[in-house]
């Protein structure tokens, strides 16, 4: 997407996750779903999203559809962020189906700080979107930090890339100029 070339087939395998950022102050549910090569390092490997399932609905529903994206895609995990109803996500999916694997993640730094180092690696051509996701791409444009309501789908699409490339840091992809919402897309 965004005029660069999708990353070429190498041999490795590849992980397919799906990230879930849970309703809190907006009524829908993050659920981002995304690819990256084994072992795969921020500045070294691509990332392949490949595809925002979010959805407003009670427990029940998105709880269902973060199951249903999981079995679609063939995921080898869900994850889940420990401080943002980690328990309570983890029980809700697990309510679905109890054999999904749901792996919990600690959320270090805000939201901004969290998103900046994606944002970096957006910027240089290393993350993908397999299709057109508008509310997602809307939310990754839209959103000013400290401005603007809980940005559902980015949270989980950052907590997708962050996961995928083991855990990204500023460092990793160098100096950040702008934020997501700074960005032509």
């Amino acid at each position: 997407a965004h005029g660069i070339e999708a990353p070429k087939p190498d041999g490795r395998l590849w992980r397919t996750i799906v990230a879930v950022d849970p309703p809190g102050e907006t009524a829908e549910c993050g659920i981002v779903v995304g690819t990256a090569p084994t072992g795969a390092k921020a500045g070294r490997d691509h990332a392949v999203i490949l595809a925002d399932e979010s959805i407003a609905g009670t427990p029940e529903q998105w709880g269902a559809a973060v199951v249903a994206a999981s079995r679609r895609w063939d995921a080898q995990a869900i994850y889940v962020e420990k401080n943002q109803g980690g328990d309570m996500v983890r029980s809700t999916i697990h309510a679905v189906d109890p054999s999904v694997v749901v792996k919990k993640i600690t959320a270090k730094e805000s939201k901004q700080a969290r998103a900046e180092p994606v944002s970096a690696l957006y910027a240089k051509g290393w993350i993908h979107h397999a299709g057109f996701m508008p509310k997602l791409e809307d939310q990754m444009t839209e959103w000013v930090p400290n401005e603007s309501k809980s940005p559902d789908r980015l949270d989980a699409l950052v907590h997708c890339v962050r996961t995928l490339l083991e855990e990204v840091q500023p460092r990793s992809v160098g100096r950040v100029a702008r934020s997501f919402s700074e960005r032509n897309f």
